[in-house]
This record gives C-alpha cells, sequence and structure tokens, in this order.
C-alpha cells in the first residue's frame, strides 16, 4: 500500500513540476520532467496485473505514455505553441482516464 501512494504522490509532483516548467519556458526541466512522466505507469496505482484491467484503461495508460513522449519532443524542438498543444493533449489524456476510472471521493 505505501508503494501505490508514494508512486501517486510522485506522479501529482512530477505533473505539477511540468505545469512549473512549462509556465518558466525551463526547456531542460519541461524535457525532464516529462521523460519522467513517461516512465511513470498509473499501471501501478491500481494493484492489479494488465491482464486484469479493461482495455480502454491500457489504451489511456498506452495514451499518457504516447503525449508524455510528445511532450518531450515538442520542448525538444522548443516551440511554446506545439509545447502547449502536446501538453493539453496529455492533460485530456489524464481527464478522460480520472472520469472513467477514479474512485470518487
Amino acid at each position: 500500500m505505501k508503494r501505490k501512494i508514494y508512486q501517486k504522490n510522485n506522479i501529482i509532483i512530477r505533473v505539477v513540476a511540468l505545469a512549473g516548467s512549462i509556465e518558466s519556458q525551463n526547456w531542460d526541466d519541461i524535457c525532464k520532467y516529462a521523460m519522467l512522466l513517461k516512465n511513470t505507469s498509473p499501471l501501478l496505482f491500481t494493484g492489479k496485473r494488465k491482464v486484469e484491467l479493461p482495455k480502454d484503461f491500457i489504451m489511456l495508460d498506452t495514451f499518457f505514455h504516447f503525449q508524455s513522449l510528445a511532450v518531450v519532443e515538442a520542448a525538444e524542438s522548443r516551440e511554446m505553441v506545439s509545447l502547449n498543444i502536446e501538453y493539453e493533449k496529455l492533460q485530456q489524456t489524464c481527464d478522460n482516464c480520472h472520469e472513467k476510472y477514479k474512485k470518487k471521493e
């Protein structure tokens, strides 16, 4: 249970750090935090094996990783418009998954 909480807090910290880096246009940190997100797996929060999860959840997880990498690529190009578009897509991926799968508190 502690690992799940740590992972969840870790992803939140990375998302906040990424947003701050984008706001300050710190291109190196944008790349760093987006890559850290790409290497973070929302699957870990479930406590289940991949084969036990709905296919739609797996697809959303895949989109999350893909969009994180798209943010890295946009940051490497140092094009703010492109970066904002890719970051919005990343946020939408998170929102779509949370809307469908996050437990209501």
